[in-house]
This record gives C-alpha cells, sequence and structure tokens, in this order.
C-alpha cells in the first residue's frame, strides 16, 4: 500500500471511530453504562438470607471484640491485622477469592450515604448505590471501578467491605451469615 493509501485508511479508520462516538453519545449512551454488569446486591443478599446454604459455609468466624461472627466456605485462610487506625479481616481463598472487612472508629450515626462517602472520599466512585439491611442494620452496597464495596455503621463502627466484583454472589451469601452479638 502506498504512502497516501496508508495516510487515507488512517483516516477513514479516525473518521468511523468519532462517527461511531458521536451516535453512541448523541442516543444518551455512557461509558459507565457498558463496563458494568447488572448489578443488584440487595436482592441477591435477600435471596441468600431467605435460603441459606449453611452445608456450603461450614466455616465460622467470630470477632469478639468487635461483636461479629460471619460463615465462609472452606479453603480460606483468615487473618486478622491491627492497625493504628483500624482493624483489617482479610480473607484469602483460592482463584482471587477475596475480601476484606475494614473496621476504624466513626462517630456519626448509620446509615452510610454516598454523599457521606464523598465528603471524606471525593473522588471515590460511587456507581449503582443500594441500600439494605445486613443483620438488622442499614448498609450500602456499591460498585467502584475494580471492586463491590458494603460499608455499615454499628457501634461506633464504620465497617467496609470490600472484594472483586467477581466475588459479588459469594460475598453476598457470606454475609447473609453475618451476625451481631
Amino acid at each position: 500500500m502506498t504512502k497516501l493509501g496508508k495516510l487515507i485508511t488512517a483516516f477513514l479508520a479516525v473518521l468511523v471511530l468519532v462517527g461511531g462516538a458521536v451516535l453512541f453519545m448523541k442516543k444518551g449512551g455512557s461509558p459507565e453504562k457498558i463496563v458494568l454488569p447488572d448489578f443488584n446486591f440487595s436482592n441477591s443478599f435477600q435471596a441468600a438470607s431467605a435460603n441459606p446454604d449453611t452445608s456450603a459455609y461450614p466455616q465460622n468466624y467470630e470477632n469478639i471484640d468487635y461483636g461479629f461472627s460471619f460463615s465462609y466456605p472452606d479453603g480460606f485462610d483468615i487473618r486478622e491485622i491491627d492497625e493504628d487506625q483500624g482493624f483489617t479481616v482479610l480473607a484469602e481463598g483460592r482463584d482471587s477469592k477475596i475480601f476484606q472487612i475494614y473496621i476504624n472508629g466513626f462517630d456519626e450515626e448509620g446509615p452510610i450515604t454516598p454523599e457521606r462517602i464523598k465528603k471524606d472520599i471525593p473522588d471515590i466512585q460511587i456507581r449503582q448505590a443500594q441500600n439494605f439491611s445486613l443483620a438488622g442494620k442499614d448498609a450500602l452496597a456499591f460498585m467502584t471501578d475494580e471492586n463491590i464495596e458494603v460499608w455499615f455503621v454499628y457501634e461506633g463502627n464504620l465497617y467496609q467491605v470490600t472484594a472483586l466484583k467477581s466475588f459479588t454472589d459469594d460475598l453476598s451469601k457470606i454475609l447473609a451469615t453475618w451476625k451481631f452479638q
């Protein structure tokens, strides 16, 4: 192909891409709508709560200091990490199955809201926020670029549960077993 032919081909390719983007935006599309999968954590959580499969989650984690427990599947290693500003429960399983619970002092009453989170973390991308009840407490589930987040307040502490998006269904089943003592 000649130099002129390559230039014309490149120009046409750019023109097609720009034209496609313009048409997409005119129809009200946005990149977020393409990237995000269907997300209904509240329904997934309610279904898991209504029909808990205790045989699939035979292990139990209990934290006496913070007064909570949950069940989880075999094959997870649970570690506690005491930090200066908080406390982390790290659960690591096979095949990128991992979640963490970060707990730190919080001197406000719940429920936690997207607006409240953005007050402290203005750059956070909160997508598809959903309210639900976790063990009788108001909770907020939402997506970020890579993760699912579940935040809630209990007895002067903010709980931030984080997992990869691919772990959403499993996380809903684990959180359905959550109990406060």
